[in-house]
């Protein structure tokens, strides 16, 4: 919360680790090496394809939260997807970047909505990307940033269609 008020923005971006919970391979680690500095726009951050949709790598301040009707949606799979769509739609300056690592994701664990690929997941991403696609014509300042982010949860998307 400390960088939040040094650094006067509503968000905060850390690294994340993507671990397999069954090897112990590491599979992903987002340490922001393309960006310079302490500070980013989300604009940069989705041209270089390395904004993270999951809302675990993330602070974001409550009011922020609130005053833009941030919260999830209930009954659909990846609805970080769709939050983070919303997110960078109403996120108007730069973002801080914590370089270390602070989250673990274990992926491929048993029993975890994000082990496997079922026709839920595919439904829902549709919906998302559907419903996200449809609200760009009412988004102006941060256009280019949700098309950047839209077009690589659609092209996401189009490859887990064929592992179901």
């Amino acid at each position: 919360y400390k960088i939040l008020e040094r650094e006067l923005t509503d968000m905060l971006l850390f690294g994340i680790k993507t671990v397999d919970f069954k090897t112990g391979s590491i599979y992903l680690e987002k340490q922001y090496e393309n960006i310079k500095g302490n500070m980013v726009l989300p604009l940069k951050m989705t041209a270089l394809n390395i904004y993270d949709s999951s809302s675990c790598n993330k602070v974001i301040k409550r009011q922020f939260l609130i005053e833009n009707d941030l919260f999830f949606e209930e009954g659909i799979v990846a609805e970080d997807v769709d939050w983070n769509f919303r997110v960078l739609s109403a996120f108007n300056s730069e973002a801080a970047i914590y370089r270390k690592d602070v989250y673990v994701y274990n992926i491929n664990r048993d029993g975890t909505v994000s082990s496997k690929i079922e026709e839920k997941h595919i439904q829902s991403l549709n919906h998302i990307i559907s419903k996200n696609y449809r609200m760009l014509k009412n988004i102006s300042e941060n256009r280019q940033t949700c098309i950047n982010y839209l077009s690589y949860q659609y092209l996401s998307y189009l490859g887990h269609i064929g592992m179901v």
